[in-house]
């Protein structure tokens, strides 16, 4: 399986933390967030990952040329091409029929295969994993996803970062476009987004840090 891992950012909003370190590489019960991922994603089938980097990305570059065992595919993002686009800039290198993508800040006790099964079983064109966090805003209806909306929302739900997409998918994408924007336009296009909602441990590290700062 392929697994595209985003880790293309400005590392402002966790600062003084990200001055010297980008954000995927703090340290979560001693080991780099960025790592935990790969891992995680190995355990489940994954040999071949892409990754991005902009923020300090020569540190990335430099920590992923100390993993062995897997082939990893790292862009150097010279400017912010956003979540979409970051994607997109793999577009030559992609090639199973679905691959998975995953937030470079997050950390989880997610089961992604359950949620893979789900996306093959359903014929899905995409598929979200989302949960009830504080930041609702991911509009369902029988499990198909209608719209992203800003706010908080009754009845919504929090995108987690993960989702598996088809290969497809691409061209929902460009040069310079967020991850929201393709799934929005391949909404349109009546392409079938599916959520598959789960309840296990997630949590953002940014809102992770807001979330203690404010105790």
């Amino acid at each position: 399986m392929e697994a595209v891992i985003l880790c293309a950012g400005f590392g402002r909003r966790l600062r003084p933390i990200t001055k010297t370190i980008p954000k995927p590489l703090i340290k979560y019960n001693n080991e780099t967030i960025l790592k935990h991922i790969i891992l995680k994603l190995f355990s489940i089938g994954v040999n071949k990952f892409f990754i991005n980097g902009h923020y300090l990305s020569y540190k990335i570059r430099n920590f992923l040329n100390g993993i062995y065992g897997v082939e990893i595919v790292f862009h150097e993002e010279l400017e912010i091409l956003g979540t979409g686009g970051g994607i997109y800039s793999f577009k030559n290198f992609l090639k199973n029929d679905f691959f998975i993508i995953h937030n470079g800040d997050i950390v989880h006790k997610i089961d992604i295969l359950k949620a893979i099964d789900f996306h093959i079983k359903n014929n899905a064109f995409g598929t979200l994993i989302l949960k009830d966090d504080y930041q609702n805003n991911v509009i369902v209806e029988n499990l198909r996803i209608l719209d992203f909306k800003k706010g908080n929302y009754k009845n919504a739900w929090t995108f987690t970062g993960i989702s598996i997409v088809s290969i497809e998918f691409l061209n929902y994408l460009n040069y310079k476009c967020s991850l929201i924007e393709g799934f929005k336009k391949a909404i349109l296009d009546n392409k079938l987004i599916l959520a598959y909602i789960t309840n296990e441990p997630w949590f953002d590290i940014l809102k992770e840090f807001i979330r203690n700062e404010e105790k």
